[in-house]
């Protein structure tokens, strides 16, 4: 009897440490223009990939072409936002054009959107629930991500 006893206090015990699933992260809303000119709001309220990114960023150029296939399968119901860090904007905006990057960019020199989302580096990815819910994030293009979008569109 002592034995069962104490195999379920220790049972009990180590269940308190058993990890607790945390509650998505709600998306922070925010306001700055574009590379184009034009201000651009995002309210998450509609599924949303966040491509941080800066024209000296190697990594992120090699992304590019992966994103536009992205854009090019989900951008009828994804919602595609790149947020450029770049100091000077006029850097990332002759990039996108370059390169001919189809979804609109915003303009962060301040890094005040990137802090909002707590990004580390560049490229960082952040796809955004319908409910506004931060539900991925990574630092390239991977199978994980693209279901992850796949799963946004329905």
């Amino acid at each position: 009897m002592k034995t069962l006893r104490f195999i379920l206090i220790t049972l009990l015990c180590c269940a308190c440490y058993l990890p607790v699933a945390k509650a998505a992260k709600k998306a922070p809303h925010f306001s700055a223009p574009t590379l184009s000119g034009p201000e651009l709001a995002f309210e998450a309220q509609a599924p949303a990939l966040l491509i941080f990114w800066a024209s000296w960023c190697g990594s992120c150029l090699a992304e590019i072409p992966k994103l536009k296939g992205l854009n090019d399968k989900w951008g009828h119901a994804i919602q595609f936002i790149g947020v450029n860090v770049n100091k000077h904007p006029k850097d990332g905006a002759k990039t996108a054009q370059v390169y001919a990057i189809p979804y609109p960019s915003v303009s962060d020199p301040a890094l005040e959107i990137a802090d909002q989302f707590n990004v580390q580096g560049t490229p960082t990815l952040i796809a955004v629930d319908r409910h506004g819910h931060i539900i991925y994030q990574t630092h390239r293009v991977d199978k994980k991500l693209a279901d992850t979008l796949e799963a946004l569109t329905f």
